[in-house]
């Protein structure tokens, strides 16, 4: 209901405006405290943070499988209406997981505690696989329908394992040139 009055005020202020939700499972029959969410066939939401795609497409970079991105891809676009579809975010980073790089990277963060992730510090030839894989990536997501979006910092070569890490401030003055430049 809250989400309904919201893109009914934003139509009001703005009518061409498009409502996002964070969502990380198919939205067109996410299931949410016992009840079926409808996103799209109440028109709540114009599109969403694309998660799905995002975890094909760090499968399919890292280990060169097709079955799980082709599923993915295929049943997301069956699944959500065009417009839905075309207006979701496909990112490959965000607040809430770990930076891309550090998934590209192959670096290991499960079971680990935030004191020995503090000290996690990737090696130039992971770091280096982590961006030959990031260009694929986001050249890989950036085919797939819908916007591409970039979380701050990715383009910069921020690295960091899950919260508190992915949320690091931006590196002003030591940015990696060459992701910034692609």
């Amino acid at each position: 209901e809250f989400v309904l009055r919201l893109r009914r005020r934003i139509r009001q202020v703005k009518p061409s405006a498009i409502l996002i939700g964070e969502v990380w499972e198919d939205a067109s029959n996410k299931i949410a405290y016992d009840r079926r969410r409808r996103y799209f066939v109440d028109n709540e939401l114009d599109g969403v943070m694309n998660y799905p795609f995002r975890n094909a497409v760090c499968d399919f970079i890292t280990t060169s499988d097709n079955e799980f991105i082709t599923d993915i891809t295929t049943t997301i676009a069956a699944h959500y209406p065009a417009d839905r579809l075309n207006n979701s975010m496909n990112m490959l980073g965000t607040h809430d997981t770990e930076r891309i790089l550090t998934v590209l990277g192959g670096i290991p963060s499960d079971g680990l505690s935030n004191a020995a992730l503090a000290h996690t510090i990737m090696t130039d030839e992971q770091y280096a696989t982590a961006k030959k894989r990031f260009t694929a990536a986001y050249a890989l997501l950036a085919a797939l329908p819908g916007k591409t979006a970039i979380y701050y910092g990715d383009e910069a070569g921020l690295t960091g394992c899950h919260d508190p890490f992915c949320r690091r401030p931006f590196p002003w003055g030591h940015e990696d040139k060459a992701l910034q430049a692609f």
